[in-house]
């Protein structure tokens, strides 16, 4: 893996979570839960009760670093398009997996922890009480849909039914988690020293998280209909 291909999976050395580089910052977010709606950009000074409720250092009250840079209709669908693609190649075909469909208020969420510029993972405060989010990240990544293949590319030290072979599938199983119903991206422009310009240059970054939302029973795969009607 070169210096310029990273994938992670696991929280950072805090020694390294500050991005030193002028680069963009994709973050990814797909939940399975209900999100709390008007997810409005705070700082630690005027951050909503609901999110200091829940942890003072809550994502969305941490103070922005860099600038977000907004996702155009066409980027979204395209991201959701080729998650729900890569989800329709599981092997044996998926007989229960939903196709996942765009969440505004994921995507503020999202946003906020792109404007942190930060490599790695949040603290992990859950977005609400009970909910359990993992995230995918990859340095070096030209575009959203290069890092979203280069996590499902993990598939090959994958076996259903026995799970990881040697390799890092972590990415792989949350691209293609059967609970998956929703997601939302967003991007922020970061500024900083320049001397780690040539290894990290680019971050995406994609959550994942294991419960329902009733009202999402109704997307079930028809969607992904090679899946279903093959199972």
């Amino acid at each position: 893996m070169s210096s310029l291909d990273v994938t992670v999976n696991q929280p950072v050395d805090s020694s390294v979570l500050r991005l030193p580089v002028t680069m963009f910052l994709h973050v990814c977010l797909a939940y399975f839960a209900v999100f709390l709606t008007c997810l409005n950009a705070a700082t630690a000074q005027t951050c909503d009760p609901k999110w200091t409720k829940l942890d003072p250092q809550h994502t969305m009250c941490l103070t922005d670093v860099g600038v977000a840079v907004p996702l155009d209709a066409a980027t979204k669908a395209a991201l959701v398009q080729q998650h729900n693609d890569l989800r329709g190649q599981v092997v044996p075909l998926a007989a229960n997996m939903p196709k996942l469909i765009w969440d505004e208020d994921i995507a503020r969420g999202a946003e906020k922890w792109a404007k942190q510029c930060v490599v790695g993972h949040d603290t992990g405060t859950a977005p609400l009480p009970g909910v359990n989010i993992g995230q995918n990240g990859a340095f070096g990544q030209s575009t959203f849909a290069n890092a979203v293949k280069s996590w499902f590319d993990e598939r090959k030290d994958f076996i259903y039914g026995t799970g990881s072979t040697g390799g890092v599938v972590g990415h792989y199983t949350q691209v293609v988690g059967a609970r998956a119903h929703r997601i939302g991206c967003g991007q922020a422009k970061c500024v900083g020293k320049k001397w780690l310009i040539s290894l990290i240059n680019k971050m995406v970054n994609c959550s994942l998280h294991r419960q329902w939302i009733a009202k999402d029973l109704s997307t079930w795969f028809r969607l992904m209909e090679h899946s279903l009607t093959s199972c």
